[in-house]
């Protein structure tokens, strides 16, 4: 079961000639190679993981509303959902949250993980009696990737974890009194929530599964939307800070910065600038076209009307940032912040007119069109809610939110720089009055770059990467398949020369997924050497000029990539619940006539991972199946059919992302070949949807987890 993860808080992604066309020297024997998908684990980095979390819980009724319509009634119940909801995520986040031994309830939990307020839906409501209601939480979370090991959670019969919640009995009166700076878990005892420092009677509990989520594709930052018009306009904000005043050293480093990237700045120095000062000013290339890039910078400046030590500096600061995010296509804060808190962009320690509250940008009139928010600071995961409860949002697809999990560290305005270079960067910084090609950037680059800043992992993440590009945004899918030596040769900037196996060099480009590539075409592994540095569109079949079909004497029947967790995963039923041997290949005879598979061999996306024994012969309409390890007697006798072990001692490997099954004959060629993606990831087997229809689509296993040697319903073969 090799976990490929390609998602949002993952990746190191090098595709050599990416956009470059710089070099020009032919294809040689290090151009990079098109190898089968699937085998990329080792070159991601594991950061944070989203999990969801459900349970039953109630709300009752006011006095007032118990006699309504049952229709009336519903009405109401909802409405308190909406409230019961936020209870349900600050008693998790009060849980699970990061601490550290200064925080006034560090002994309460501290799994540096966080709950999104405001991700639910509000499903199965049922009447309990006249007043009390029932209905399905649900809350998501960000946290690390051991998180389920973490947590002191019971593992059920069927492989679920459940854990006890414990979290305040709170009025409906209070529970509605969300008033930014009021709210009800401001106040004690459950601002710094502890259990054991609270009267038990005000406590309840809720009993809570857990489950890991399926991770989104990585894909490029949609810089072709935010340049669409040839104009971007980046607001940067800079929250007040008690560390030795950074808010004032950031924005001068990054004044300095930014001029020495070639921007034009709108006064002599940075003592001179103000917030009415106007924007740093540059023009890029992008896909050929001119883009003008303005950064306008804002920070507490003392003694001016930003004064962050002043109810009018605040509020200045806050009307600022209000601004950007109304009316800017990218906005950056880089500050103070916490679960429920939002931006601080004033001294809270002596004004709170400059706090922005996650709770007010629901609240703002943001624009329908697209914009990129990072969210630089700590514990600012529920912010991505924030936003999409935003009316202007609420599709979700014309906003990404960079956030993090955990505490924020960086400093030196590092986190600023390496944003503002992913979405605006080019290939060389020159002087003022140059123009350079913008370099597009993958998120996974970029929350590389931001975790490598903070002095402890921040588990940066991005909120609404499933829209992302999956292809080179600079790419044409035109050329694909046109026969080359050289990136040059290939046109646009996107694309670039490939070795792809007997089919010599060949036209492609980078992606992250195959909806990237297009009809026909597949998003496979690149490699050099022993290296993978990339993904790449190829055609389905590996070649640009045809193959021979499949013979499909035997079909490839049934493939398990992910066995679920508990009894269910023991697949070989050799009494082990082992992810890698419990995998498993099964091939059904679909000829007229007994076979012999003497020197047969099944490969994944990367190499040969069993050799049939000499002597062996699968009768018509018989199965044989290859488990990845394990003992399979048992496998043999209840099914009666061929059992075997994988060769390798990395077992059958095959990736639950996606990956590729080659059944050969013994002169090499494919008698059946199948391609899957990450359905395979979903603990359950896929076969097809006629047992042994080499014609029949692979589809999740409509019964079971699994059914190795027998058929989908359970018979042995016959």
């Amino acid at each position: 079961m090799k976990h490929t993860l390609m998602a949002l808080w993952s990746l190191v992604f090098l595709a050599p000639g990416c956009g470059d066309n710089v070099g020009d020297e032919g294809l040689g024997a290090d151009a990079p190679t098109i190898v089968a998908d699937g085998k990329l684990d080792n070159f991601f980095s594991t950061v944070a993981q989203e999990y969801l979390v459900e349970g039953r819980t109630t709300v009752t009724l006011d006095p007032e509303h118990v006699g309504l319509s049952d229709t009336k009634k519903l009405e109401q119940v909802r409405r308190l959902i909406g409230f019961k909801q936020v209870v349900v995520s600050w008693f998790l986040n009060a849980w699970l949250k990061p601490k550290d031994a200064t925080d006034p309830n560090a002994g309460y939990g501290g799994f540096n993980a966080l709950s999104k307020n405001g991700s639910f839906e509000d499903l199965d409501i049922k009447a309990i009696d006249d007043a009390t209601y029932e209905y399905t939480t649900r809350q998501q979370l960000s946290g690390p990737e051991d998180l389920l090991n973490r947590l002191p959670a019971e593992t059920l019969a069927d492989g679920s974890l459940q854990f006890d919640l414990l979290m305040g009995v709170i009025s409906n009166a209070d529970q509605q009194r969300l008033g930014a700076g009021d709210e009800w878990f401001r106040k004690a005892p459950w601002e710094n929530f502890d259990p054991a420092k609270t009267i038990p009677e005000t406590l309840e509990t809720i009993r809570l599964s857990i489950t890991r989520q399926p991770r989104s594709l990585d894909g490029w930052l949609d810089t072709p939307t935010l340049f669409a018009d040839g104009r971007v306009d980046i607001g940067v904000h800079f929250g007040w800070d008690y560390h030795d005043a950074s808010h004032v050293r950031e924005s001068r480093i990054l004044f300095g910065w930014l001029v020495d990237q070639g921007y034009d700045a709108p006064v002599a120095s940075y003592d001179a600038l103000e917030r009415d000062s106007g924007p740093f000013t540059r023009t890029i290339i992008a896909d050929g076209r001119e883009v003008v890039v303005e950064v306008s910078v804002f920070w507490g400046k003392p003694g001016a009307d930003t004064d962050p030590d002043t109810d009018a500096g605040g509020k200045q600061l806050k009307e600022d940032m209000i601004a950007s995010l109304e009316n800017r296509e990218v906005v950056v804060y880089s500050g103070h912040s916490g679960p429920f808190w939002g931006f601080s962009l004033g001294n809270w320690k002596k004004t709170e007119t400059g706090e922005l509250e996650d709770n007010e940008i629901r609240e703002l009139n943001l624009p329908t069109s697209y914009q990129l928010v990072l969210a630089e600071g700590c514990e600012t995961y529920s912010m991505g809610a924030a936003f999409y409860e935003n009316p202007a949002k609420l599709g979700r697809d014309n906003v990404d939110i960079i956030t993090t999990s955990t505490y924020s560290t960086a400093n030196d305005a590092d986190p600023v720089k390496d944003f503002l270079t992913a979405v605006v960067g080019t290939r060389g910084k020159g002087s003022r009055g140059t123009r350079h090609h913008h370099v597009p950037e993958l998120y996974s680059n970029l929350l590389q770059a931001l975790e490598f800043n903070a002095w402890e992992p921040a588990m940066y993440g991005v909120h609404g990467i499933d829209d992302a590009p999956h292809l080179h945004p600079y790419a044409d899918p035109e050329a694909f398949c046109e026969a080359c030596t050289r990136d040059s040769q290939c046109g646009a900037e996107g694309n670039f020369c490939v070795n792809l196996g007997t089919d010599g060099g060949v036209c492609t480009a980078a992606c992250t997924g195959d909806d990237g590539c297009g009809e026909g075409f597949m998003c496979a592994a690149m490699a050099e050497g022993l290296s993978l540095t990339g993904r790449a569109c190829v055609p389905r079949n590996f070649t640009c000029y045809g193959d021979a079909p499949a013979s499909q004497l035997v079909v490839i029947n049934e493939v398990m990539a992910d066995p679920p967790n508990g009894d269910a995963g023991d697949l070989n039923e050799d009494g082990i619940i082992d992810a890698k041997e419990d995998e498993f290949i099964e091939l059904f005879n679909a000829s007229e006539r007994y076979l012999k598979l003497d020197g047969w061999t099944l490969e994944d996306g990367t190499k040969v991972r069993f050799t049939f024994p000499a002597s062996t012969e699968l009768a018509p309409g018989a199965v044989a199946v290859v488990f990845g390890g394990g003992m399979v007697d048992e496998v043999a006798e209840r099914t009666e059919s061929m059992v075997f072990v994988a060769d390798d001692s990395a077992g059958l490997a095959l990736s639950n992302a996606g990956d590729t099954v080659v059944l050969r004959n013994a002169q090499g060629s494919v008698v059946d070949r199948v391609f899957f993606g990450a359905e395979a990831g979903k603990d359950k087997s896929l076969v097809r949807r006629t047992d042994g229809d080499p014609q029949a689509e692979l589809i999740a296993h409509p019964s079971d987890a699994a059914s190795p040697g027998t058929t989908t319903d359970g018979y042995v073969f016959e």
